[in-house]
């Protein structure tokens, strides 16, 4: 895949996905040949709780949305030989994993971890370093000062209202009989 180096890279974290769309895990970190930008393996967190890191070739990844497909059974990742991770993939486990998915290998120098495990400058044979710190709770801290504005909204409502209204009627009534009202 041509211009896959700095298209890649936004791949740590995404999910893996075999090639019959079945889920295998998520991208741990990302592998590149010593001396280039391009990543070729990918070590992706399987099992039932992320507990193994296998190691999958990326050479030929199919973005499908927010996944990313692999052209392997998810079986042959889960078979694939174990490589620490984290560490340089030396030039004997990356032999071994081509053989596995059924690559050519060409006798590369070896492939560094790129993307989550060292993502700042070439540190030369020195190992990388790299700490990280939880905190969990609530604090309550000063942010600034602030203005309270008070503001009218006027809206336009059509609503039905219940009126009460009396009606009178007069009503002419014929007299019939003019001398029961007059003793009245």
């Amino acid at each position: 895949m041509t211009g896959q180096t700095t298209y890649a890279y936004d791949w740590v974290g995404r999910e893996i996905i075999d090639n019959d769309g079945k889920k295998v895990g998520t991208v741990e970190e990302l592998y590149c040949e010593d001396g280039t930008a391009n990543p070729e393996w990918a070590a992706v967190r399987i099992g039932m709780l992320g507990s193994k890191l296998k190691f999958v070739p990326i050479t030929h990844v199919e973005p499908h949305g927010t996944q990313l497909q692999v052209p392997y059974d998810k079986d042959q990742i889960k078979d694939a030989p174990n490589v620490k991770p984290g560490a340089d993939l030396s030039s004997r486990e990356e032999e071994r994993l081509c053989a596995h998915y059924g690559m050519h290998y060409r006798g590369a120098s070896g492939r560094r971890p790129v993307g989550r495990a060292a993502n700042g400058p070439s540190t030369g044979d020195a190992p990388t370093r790299s700490e990280e710190e939880s905190r969990f709770g609530t604090a309550r801290e000063q942010a600034g000062p602030a203005r309270l504005r008070r503001y009218v909204v006027t809206e336009q409502v059509q609503k039905g209202v219940p009126v009460r209204r009396e009606k009178a009627h007069v009503a002419r009534e014929d007299r019939i009989d003019a001398e029961d009202d007059v003793g009245r």
